[in-house]
């Protein structure tokens, strides 16, 4: 099927040098001259004083944000430190994350409305597999702000959230067997924004980083949607596995339960004691690859924002042309080369292909053909 396209007139498989940025459909994806301090405000939506999502109009304009921090670790400074920090319009902390290389430690934090400063929400240890702070590394920090008292961090795909999901009955309204109360099966988190939180996501406006020592920041990313590292390109099953590892009910930990099939978010809360539900996007929303090496040039499931039409999570989703040597939107430009679903996976997107990344897998598919491996 490939050696088909490869035939196709030139006029229709251009290619292009153009790289696009490592992200699918981003607000913005930006690179930073390394720092120590960044503050990013979120977009007035409607033009007007408040912002939409304040209003309460719908469920994507609230919330399902997406903020990517990416850095370098420069020197051997141990006393160092960096501050994720998700602000009100007054500059008060909806929640923040601090990691902390001297002690090894995490620590998220809250504004209390009964001591009406900060206070530490949630502590634990940095995973040392993930996060050694030397010279040199790289790390990335998320903040997923997922519900109205739903959101959490992970610093280098280390989840800085002690909740789990946890199984109930949920009555459901206006719904009745025989006069009796209907029940179904559902979920809920453990843990969630407590109470004595001032402040919930929506009233969340701008984020805002700082750090100390050898903690340098070189950029951000921020909307409804999916971004990695730099410095991956022509490396799609990395990126592919990047993404996995902070998505929600990552595949890492489904493959050591022996779970090929499409997520059991039951069956993952009691096996895994809920580990592995918390996560960036759903594991669906990532990369396609047409070899180890290369990316598909059309995407059929990126994750939907607030202009994409549909249902919940499964039945909203963008398709994309991306550029085969990076996974980005082709040309950077999804206004013109991405399509809302159900029917999108119809759209072609012969346009994107890179000549002579396809020629070089088919070359590999028709070599393994004939070694045999």
């Amino acid at each position: 099927m490939l050696s088909f396209f490869l035939l196709l007139p030139a006029i229709f498989v251009l290619g292009t040098t153009y790289e696009s940025r490592p992200s699918l459909r981003c607000i913005t994806d930006t690179d930073l001259e390394p720092t120590q301090s960044y503050e990013y405000e979120m977009p007035n939506w409607d033009g007007k004083d408040e912002y939409i999502r304040t209003t309460g109009n719908s469920f994507w304009d609230q919330w399902q944000w997406n903020f990517y921090l990416f850095g370098t670790f420069v020197g051997n400074n141990k006393v160092s430190k960096v501050t994720m920090d998700y602000q009100t319009s007054n500059g008060e902390t909806v929640l923040k994350a601090e990691i902390d290389c001297a002690e090894m430690k995490w620590s998220t934090w809250i504004t209390s409305k009964k001591e009406m400063e900060q206070i530490v929400w949630q502590s634990g240890d940095l995973d040392p597999s993930r996060t050694k702070c030397e010279d040199g590394e790289k790390f990335d920090g998320l903040l997923k702000v997922n519900q109205r008292r739903i959101m959490y961090f992970q610093f280098n795909g280390q989840l800085l959230f002690n909740g789990r999901m946890i199984k109930i009955k949920k009555r459901l309204p206006s719904k009745s067997f025989f006069g009796r109360d209907y029940f179904v099966d559902a979920k809920k988190p453990s843990e969630r924004l407590p109470e004595d939180s001032k402040y919930v996501a929506y009233q969340g406006i701008k984020m805002v980083y700082s750090s100390i020592g050898a903690f340098y920041l070189d950029r951000f990313a921020f909307g409804q949607c999916t971004a990695w590292p730099k410095g991956f390109e022509e490396k799609c099953a990395e990126v592919k596995a990047w993404i996995y590892d902070r998505n929600k009910g990552n595949r890492t930990e489904l493959n050591e339960l022996g779970i090929k099939s499409d997520i059991d978010y039951d069956q993952l809360a009691s096996e895994l004691d809920g580990k592995g539900i918390f996560g960036n996007n759903h594991y669906f929303f990532s990369t396609e690859c047409l070899s180890v090496k290369y990316f598909n040039f059309f995407n059929n499931y990126v994750h939907p924002d607030r202009s994409c039409p549909g249902g919940r999570a499964g039945l909203r989703y963008y398709c994309c042309c991306t550029d085969m040597r990076t996974g980005g939107v082709y040309m950077d430009d999804p206004e013109k080369h991405c399509w809302a679903g159900p029917f999108c996976k119809s759209k072609s997107c012969l346009y994107a292909i890179d000549r002579d990344a396809l020629a070089e897998v088919e070359a590999e598919k028709k070599e393994k053909e004939n070694t045999g491996h």
